[in-house]
């Protein structure tokens, strides 16, 4: 069975055919297509070397972008270096009335009024915002106490870039962390959350 990618680039439309070639890039058999219809497309073969430099490069950069989630397909989290803690731990913390930690709500401020882990501070984590301004905020968290991180993302992403973003402005590894799985976590195991 012939399995094959169709991409647009300006102005042309490529398909690139691997049935019974190998995965070598430079075996491939490249076609451009006039259609979009899988049946009645008409081709003709490139001949090697005379397929602009730039197509290619733009074809190499497409399949790099189409292999990227197969290479981290097995990752569910961004940034899997950084420590983290459970919902379970901060749960227990928390009804301990453990004052050693900081947990840092990076969700815009609707969603924290919506609802937010007891205790909770809320820092809004703007990746586009001025990088300055985000940074003098963070250094106003202790550096003596566990500062616990947490999002509504799945993959952690704005907690993980918030803990990294500590990491590099100098507190120390064990000083700070991401919750697992943020607050979509923390609801599904029925926590409850504050207004």
């Amino acid at each position: 069975m012939s399995r094959s990618l169709i991409f647009e680039l300006p102005q042309k439309k490529w398909e690139i055919d691997t049935a019974g070639h190998t995965d070598k890039l430079n075996s491939c058999v490249f076609r451009k297509t006039t259609g979009w219809k899988f049946g009645t497309a008409k081709t003709r073969k490139i001949k090697r070397g005379k397929m602009k430099t730039k197509y290619f490069v733009s074809t190499i950069m497409l399949l790099a972008l189409a292999l990227i989630p197969l290479a981290f397909g097995g990752e569910d989290v961004l940034f899997p270096n950084l420590p983290r803690i459970t919902v379970e731990e901060v749960k227990k913390k928390i009804d301990k009335g453990d004052k050693d930690f900081v947990l840092v709500d990076v969700r815009d401020s609707g969603s924290y009024a919506a609802g937010h882990i007891k205790g909770a501070v809320n820092i809004y984590y703007d990746p586009t915002g001025d990088p300055m301004n985000r940074q003098m905020i963070l250094m106003a968290l202790p550096m003596d106490r566990l500062v616990v991180a947490y999002c509504d993302c799945t993959d952690d992403g704005n907690s993980g870039a918030v803990v990294d973003e500590l990491l590099m402005l100098g507190y120390d590894r064990d000083k700070v962390s991401v919750l697992a799985g943020g607050s979509l976590k923390w609801v599904e195991v029925k926590y409850p959350m504050v207004k």
